[in-house]
């Protein structure tokens, strides 16, 4: 984070949750302020995972299929997509609640991974469901 005080215009963070993000954003601050840049002059970018189920069911069905996937118990899938980890998996409303936090937080651009074969339909409802209201 050093590096990009001094010479970055951009910087990526990955979504490994809330307290991590905020962690990340005070030391890049402190390290903006050592080196005498200004630190919003910097484009906070971040990139992540993101699921947007229509109703609980929907969303059930995907914790129980991602739990298997990853060979985890559905409780341990449950934490990794809990709103503090910075998951984007959920309803709309859940998810929008998550991208305005981090807006607020001084992020401007988002790079979103959807489950593979889904792509085009969850960049639509993406689009649709949540983008729309930001």
């Amino acid at each position: 984070l050093l590096a990009v005080a001094k010479y970055a215009d951009m910087c990526n963070i990955g979504s490994r949750g809330f307290q991590h993000v905020e962690r990340k954003l005070h030391i890049l601050r402190a390290h903006c302020e050592a080196v005498g840049r200004d630190y919003d002059s910097i484009e906070k970018t971040m990139y992540g995972h993101a699921y947007i189920a229509d109703n609980e069911d929907e969303l059930e069905e995907y914790i129980m299929k991602r739990a298997k996937d990853f060979e985890i118990t559905i409780d341990e899938y449950r934490k990794r997509i809990e709103p503090d980890h910075g998951s984007w998996v959920g309803l709309p409303e859940q998810v929008i609640e998550r991208y305005k936090y981090l807006i607020d937080l001084g992020f401007t651009h988002f790079q979103i991974f959807f489950p593979f074969g889904t792509e085009i339909e969850m960049s639509t409802k993406f689009q649709t469901l949540v983008r729309s209201k930001l």
